[in-house]
């Protein structure tokens, strides 16, 4: 391996990396917090303008929540990458492994033996990996095998 003279960045370096490819997961607590916030300020504008009789018998608290719902909504879809919430990526732990040993999917796929077709199947979770890719791709990324359930299961 070209890569065992090298030492490995630190996890909160490959972290700091992850979350700035990713910058979708950090903004999700904020946008939440932000809309709960805005909830609470239409029941305060609407107690305000002397509309708390009629939500304390129910009658506006459902208009309420469906105008604090689609502006939760359309918050959501104006802040966030391509306006969808992202899913977060599988195989992380195995994905960090591959920035340890600075190899790429396509060079791990390579030094396992796998088509290139056939590691991203398994890594966007299509296809299971089976024992054979899971003890080649661990040798090329010498991970022992205890720690295949580490890896190789989400």
């Amino acid at each position: 391996m070209a890569s065992e003279n090298k030492k490995a960045p630190s996890e909160a370096t490959l972290r700091a990396e992850h979350d700035r490819r990713h910058p979708c997961r950090r903004k999700t607590i904020p946008i939440i917090a932000h809309c709960i916030c805005f909830c609470i300020l239409l029941l305060a504008l609407a107690g305000l303008c002397g509309l708390g009789a009629l939500i304390e018998e129910g009658m506006l608290s459902g208009l309420v929540l469906a105008l604090a719902c689609a502006v939760m909504c359309r918050t959501l879809a104006a802040l966030l990458p391509e306006g969808r919430i992202k899913k977060m990526r599988r195989f992380y732990n195995l994905r960090v492994r591959f920035a340890q040993y600075e190899m790429s999917q396509k060079e791990v796929a390579e030094a396992a033996g796998l088509a290139t077709g056939t590691m991203s199947n398994r890594m966007n979770g299509r296809v299971p990996f089976n024992a054979w890719e899971m003890d080649a791709i661990g040798k090329a990324l010498e991970i022992p095998r205890e720690e295949f359930g580490k890896y190789f299961f989400d």
